[in-house]
């Protein structure tokens, strides 16, 4: 999956980077047959008057389906982009699970048809992950 950091009101420290890049790996680890790309924006939409105004917004492209887009706003950047992450891999699972539900052929592997979902995808997951590059 391809990441992109954009920050708009101050360097993206390492600790950030690391940050976001743990965060993405577990979205990876779950989604990563799933998202192509990835880009996340920071910014701080009052400056220095305080209050919640740190925003991350995510940009997840799918393939075959429509980009998605979740944002997390907090006092502290760490928080904003927990918050963002975590309404990406609520957001992502239901727009997935909506997609099997539509397709039933893709909800199980072939052979396979009395299985469950989730550990089938789990085992692909552990098959294909790969780790993001470092920021």
């Amino acid at each position: 999956m391809r990441t992109e950091i954009i920050s708009l009101r101050w360097s993206v420290t390492e600790a950030m980077a690391s940050h976001i890049a743990i965060r993405l790996n577990q979205l990876e680890h779950r989604f990563g047959d799933h998202v192509s790309s990835m880009a996340v924006r920071l910014t701080d939409i009052n400056g220095p008057k305080g209050g919640d105004d740190k925003v991350c917004r995510l940009q997840a492209r799918i393939v075959n389906h429509p980009s998605i887009n979740t944002e997390g706003r907090h006092a502290d950047i760490y928080t904003a982009i927990a918050q963002a992450t975590h309404r990406m891999e609520r957001t992502l699972g239901s727009v997935l699970d909506e997609s099997r539900a539509r397709n039933p052929k893709s909800r199980h592997s072939a052979g396979s048809v009395e299985a469950p979902d989730q550990p089938e995808r789990a085992l692909i997951d552990k098959e294909n992950h790969h780790e993001l590059p470092s920021l």
